[in-house]
């Protein structure tokens, strides 16, 4: 026995407004499509003030990156680039301050440009910042293996001491 098809309000309509029905499917139906794909950006229009005038700017809006994307972006960058980086840096330390002053201090970060020093001793943390600060800076920017451009070196005397 064949079930007969329950037919609902919806079906109904459809049925009766024929192909138009269709037509006015498939369209919101490309719309959709359009609106989504990652080639559609939609315009953003706004008024500036640039050099004294105000100015209409329309920018492209942004589009929603998957998270999944950006993190495997960042794992690459740090495997890659951050690693290399901080390992080139370290060798141009040893040789900039000599193997004893070395052994006291640690790189803690390179961000922006910026070397951050870890110093193990109080002593050896005035002495680097009071009298050997310019002079280090003057020898990495010499032996520096970077692309990015040294901007400063700061020191900070680390909370324990190398074990």
């Amino acid at each position: 026995m064949a079930k007969a098809k329950r037919r609902t309000k919806k079906t109904r309509i459809r049925d009766e407004a024929g192909p138009e029905w269709q037509r006015w499917f498939d369209e919101v139906k490309r719309r959709r499509e359009r609106l989504t794909s990652p080639r559609y950006r939609p315009l953003v229009i706004s008024r500036a003030v640039v050099d004294g005038e105000e100015r209409v700017v329309a920018r492209q809006k942004s589009v929603p990156v998957p998270v999944k994307k950006i993190v495997d972006q960042v794992v690459n960058l740090k495997a890659l680039g951050i690693s290399l980086d901080i390992e080139s840096i370290r060798e141009v330390w040893g040789e900039v301050v000599g193997l004893e002053i070395a052994r006291d201090t640690a790189l803690y970060s390179f961000k922006n440009g910026i070397v951050t020093i870890d110093v193990h001793s109080p002593t050896l943390f005035q002495e680097l910042r009071a009298f050997y600060a310019e002079d280090i800076k003057k020898d990495l920017r010499d032996k520096w293996p970077l692309s990015v451009p040294l901007v400063d070196v700061k020191y900070r005397l680390a909370r324990k001491s190398p074990s």
